[in-house]
């Protein structure tokens, strides 16, 4: 007797308008700008709209007078260029921005800096803690993951911006890294995971760029001209715009069309000129639900961020890509295409809209706390400790969990190695060393 196999199959085919869609939410200004001009050139039924200005020089960070033409902006530039350009949104002091300049120059054709923290800071003079802290830094700058030193690093940057880290997978690069002979096996014992749980957070790693410029466009983004304009509103609120230089408006031709149509009488031109037509209001349709994605997912991170927008970024909460695509319903892939190259002009400087994301630490809710804050915490606690008695990696992790601050242990020793600060013998042995 014969057996039959089943096998169902689901697959999605977008529509027309939803592609387009798409693709014009992932574009930069300058990009889409560059789109709809081909378009209008060939297309009878498109007709390019008035755009009006809007003066963002009141706000710290943007450009004062005058905005610049677009056509200036434009021209091309150098991928040193282009990351100088993003570092006053890092807010580094004069010395910090000088070892940033010298990462930059080392950067190499993949978006890496192989060198280590210890070889950088024999380089800039500043101690590796403070290198390691920069790199940190540098590697929230467009494209994101870019700075690290080895391709699982930049995968693990993106997934921590989307929301999809966590100490395993953590420990899994850290376990990847210590093996240069590649090998899985002794990956995963290092990693203190089976075969089947290390494969499955090496699958979900590999949905990352291991490579941050390989399919990077190097097109000059639009700092001067900002997407999004935050302006202060009533009783503390804050009210968002969309730019209208940096968004072009089409206009259907819908009279055009009426009279061609009619006078075609053979179906084969009425066919290819309702296909015209259909592309021409597919793009206006698209244009629209750009901004009107890129307004409510600015909304959600300028609600988020208010402390951060008065007073700066030592006031930045935790906010993922998952956490918006959960509070708009929409998913996490079109959350980062409406993230991606966009920038934001507030009252305390125009910067990219993902620097304003940053992953939780710890907690939830209220209590959730970016890196740079429980690091600080650890910090408070080594400094107010009893020098004869310092605290343990774990004793820390304990006493920040009575605080309601969730972190591993080994999350604790990062940090702590990350501030330049040793282990309790350490601590214990340099203060009792004789001056």
């Amino acid at each position: 007797m014969l057996g039959l196999d089943q096998t169902q199959r689901r697959t999605q085919n977008l529509a027309l308008g939803q592609q387009q869609a798409l693709a014009l939410l992932a574009m930069n200004s300058i990009e889409l700008r560059e789109h709809i001009q081909r378009e209008i050139e060939a297309n009878p039924f498109l007709d390019a709209e008035p755009t009006e200005d809007m003066d963002v020089s009141r706000f710290a960070g943007a450009p004062s007078g005058s905005p610049p033409d677009i056509d200036t902006i434009a021209e091309a530039k150098t991928l040193e260029q282009h990351f100088i350009q993003q570092l006053p949104f890092l807010r580094l002091s004069a010395r910090d921005t000088m070892t940033a300049q010298a990462f930059i120059g080392l950067l190499d054709d993949h978006g890496l800096v192989r060198e280590s923290d210890a070889e950088i800071a024999h380089i800039s003079g500043q101690t590796a803690a403070s290198v390691a802290e920069i790199r940190n830094r540098l590697q929230r700058l467009d494209p994101y993951g870019c700075f690290s030193r080895t391709p699982f690093d930049a995968m693990l940057c993106q997934a921590v911006l989307a929301g999809e880290a966590d100490d395993a997978l953590q420990a899994v690069v850290t376990a990847l890294n210590a093996e240069p002979d590649g090998s899985l096996d002794a990956a995963a014992g290092r990693a203190g995971l089976s075969e089947a749980e290390f494969a499955r957070y090496l699958a979900q790693l590999k949905r990352f760029q291991p490579f941050p410029l390989s399919n990077f466009d190097l097109t000059p983004s639009m700092l001067e001209l900002p997407d999004v304009i935050v302006h202060p509103g009533r009783n503390g609120a804050w009210r968002v715009d969309l730019n209208p230089m940096m968004f072009p408006r089409v206009r259907l031709n819908t009279e055009l069309y009426r009279r061609m149509d009619a006078k075609l009488g053979v179906e084969q031109d009425r066919v290819y000129l309702r296909a015209t037509f259909g592309r021409a209001r597919a793009l206006s349709n698209g244009v629209e639900r750009r901004g009107q994605t890129l307004r409510r997912v600015s909304e959600v991170i300028v609600t988020h961020q208010s402390d951060c927008l008065r007073i700066g970024f030592k006031a930045l909460r935790p906010l993922t890509l998952r956490d918006i695509s959960e509070r708009l319903s929409l998913h996490i892939s079109t959350i980062s295409r409406a993230t991606s190259q966009k920038t934001i002009a507030t009252p305390v400087g125009t910067f990219l809209l993902k620097s304003l994301l940053t992953p939780p630490v710890s907690g939830s809710g209220d209590m959730a706390l970016s890196g740079s804050a429980v690091r600080d915490q650890i910090a408070q606690m080594i400094k107010a400790e009893d020098p004869g008695r310092p605290h343990s990696d774990e004793a820390i992790a304990h006493k920040l969990a009575e605080a309601g601050i969730d972190v591993a242990r080994r999350t604790v020793a990062k940090y702590r190695k990350a501030l330049g600060l040793g282990s309790t013998r350490e601590r214990r042995l340099r203060r009792m060393a004789p001056v």
